[in-house]
């Protein structure tokens, strides 16, 4: 693609997102590195573009997928409606996944599958339990599988759980190794909220909202086969995606255990290590302490998230000199 020098780093960067579909995570990765090649990054950072290029491929590329699942009811006898204890023998039919709908960050397409494809039309909603979900757990293994990071909102106690469950009754290996980002812990880790379910989360942020249904019926129609229940069901599962992406980004910056994006990449540039941005500068007039130690602090202009260096700088008084707890 030839030069723009009269474009902004934030054109160029939706020109390429459109032009090279998946060359880049995000649209805020696709701006730094935009920033990057053209020397607004800094003096550190500035580097030439290679005669008559704007941007090189990137080596490696971190593949983040948020997703949500949806499931169908147990079928048990019980001899009441409160705090039954369910003996295995009780148990009839176990849950199964109903539907899931899924994105990767920085995409808009929307992937969507359910069982809508196998159920024929019944009156009865026992005759449900006649059909099995490994069709459609097999469409997620394959996400799993080429994802490096994934996001949900509770989805490392259940979607990924419920999911494994699944996976073994159905005689499928682990998928490729993956690391789990769930928006719950990030909110309980760095704020306070009225309350920390996603819906909650999506009115305290003004991002959004989940999409509201009639309940348990909905699923009991979905069970029977309904079309226009799954056209609901469909939009409440996507919904639920697009608000927990939201969520992610928003946490992202504030998160203390988000894997390293930085390292998927091989370019040797400075990354940030939640968003992949090269857009990192040194805050000079901060620096990180710890007990013993003070380190170097970067801030990522692309995201916002604080950061420090791993070389220890140096310490203005002898090692022998220096003091700490007596208990």
């Amino acid at each position: 693609m030839a030069k723009m020098p009269h474009c902004t780093p934030t054109e160029i960067a939706e020109a390429l997102m459109i032009a090279h579909k998946g060359l880049f995570a995000s649209s805020e990765a696709a701006r730094s590195s935009v920033r990057y090649y053209m020397g607004k990054n800094g003096a550190k950072n500035r580097t030439q573009c290679a005669e008559g290029s704007l941007l090189p491929v990137l080596p490696s590329e971190v593949r983040i997928l948020n997703m949500d699942i949806e499931t169908a009811p147990m079928l048990a006898f019980v001899w009441g409606c409160f705090k039954q204890f369910v003996n295995p023998d009780q148990l009839l039919e176990p849950s199964q996944v109903i539907c899931w709908a899924a994105k990767w960050l920085g995409d808009d397409t929307m992937m969507f599958d359910g069982m809508q494809k196998d159920i024929k039309r019944s009156e009865n909603v026992l005759d449900f339990y006649q059909y099995s979900d490994e069709r459609v757990v097999r469409g997620m293994w394959e996400l799993f599988n080429e994802a490096d990071i994934i996001v949900g909102h509770n989805g490392q106690a259940f979607d990924a759980k419920t999911l494994n469950a699944r996976w073994i009754k159905h005689g499928l290996p682990p998928p490729s190794p993956y690391r789990f980002v769930d928006t719950l812990s990030m909110v309980k880790d760095t704020t306070r909220l009225p309350r920390n379910k996603l819906e909650s989360v999506g009115r305290y942020y003004g991002i959004g909202q989940k999409l509201e249904h009639e309940g348990f019926g909905l699923w009991v129609k979905c069970m029977c086969g309904d079309k226009e229940a799954w056209a609901k069901m469909r939009s409440y599962n996507e919904q639920d995606v697009l608000l927990d992406e939201k969520a992610y980004m928003l946490y992202r910056p504030w998160a203390t255990r988000h894997p390293n994006v930085a390292l998927h990449y091989q370019d040797g540039a400075r990354r940030c290590i939640v968003c992949g941005s090269t857009a990192v500068v040194e805050d000079t007039a901060h620096q990180a302490h710890t007990n013993a130690s003070v380190f170097p602090s970067y801030r990522c202009e692309s995201c916002g998230k604080v950061m420090r260096g791993r070389k220890r700088l140096d310490p203005t008084a002898a090692i022998e000199d220096r003091l700490t707890h007596a208990m």
